[in-house]
């Protein structure tokens, strides 16, 4: 027991130390990266409040501010990254730099949200606390509100470095992974979709591998693109 709670301090350390505390600027990809993922995927609109868990460097939340959300609040355990984050409270935007669950525990009787966003974020959890969490977010989200998730995608071949060239990745995930965690969460998967980044040309040329591949190959990912966004809702009653 000794060792393994050794471990895990040393991998959370490790992590600290690797981690990119910089300010992320938002470019033009981003902005045309998130309005697909983000705004078309969920229907977000501006009026709609939003909740990060695992915000970083905060380059989500400044995509929501050059698109007008205003009723927004970031959450992550990092306690080095309150300078980064510190303009955004310029917005009213609230930064919390607590451990997600903790963060849920207090607020979960008291606060609602459109929207939850967890962007890269359940590849670091062990199954059992993803679950955990996500069961717990249901009483953060609003009746017709989704949860906006993005992971690796371990079963395609370009997703196997993204989710296996770091320790901190601990749960792997694919399209039926994805479906048996809504259903051991108490949701319903509603959307789950490649995500698609590069310039139009490349993204092309990708799909025409894609479809070539496809064709060729007797057993091939359901979907290829190296991660996976997908939303899950509350079930219906």
């Amino acid at each position: 027991m000794d060792d393994d709670f050794q471990f895990e301090r040393d991998k959370v350390d490790l992590y600290k130390r690797v981690r990119d505390r910089s300010a992320s600027p938002l470019s033009p990809k981003h902005l045309r990266q998130y309005d697909a993922e983000f705004l078309a995927f969920t229907g977000a609109d501006p009026t709609q409040s939003v909740l990060q868990i695992g915000c970083g460097s905060g380059l989500f939340l400044r995509f929501l501010a050059a698109r007008g959300f205003t009723d927004v609040t970031g959450v992550d355990s990092d306690e080095g990254l309150g300078d980064v984050l510190a303009d955004l409270k310029d917005n009213d935007y609230v930064i919390a730099l607590t451990d997600g669950e903790a963060y849920v525990d207090r607020h979960q009787d008291s606060r609602t949200f459109d929207r939850i966003v967890l962007l890269d974020i359940l590849e670091h959890l062990a199954l059992d606390d993803g679950a955990r969490l996500l069961g717990k977010l249901k009483g953060m989200l609003e009746t017709d509100g989704k949860i906006l998730i993005r992971v690796p995608n371990a079963t395609s071949p370009w997703g196997i470095r993204m989710q296996f060239d770091t320790f901190d990745h601990v749960t792997p995930y694919a399209p039926g992974r994805l479906r048996e965690l809504a259903l051991l969460a108490g949701y319903d998967m509603t959307a789950i979709a490649g995500q698609t980044t590069g310039k139009p040309r490349k993204v092309f040329f990708q799909r025409c591998l894609h479809w070539i591949l496809s064709r060729l190959l007797p057993y091939h990912p359901e979907i290829w693109e190296a991660a996976l966004v997908c939303t899950f809702e509350k079930k219906a009653d």
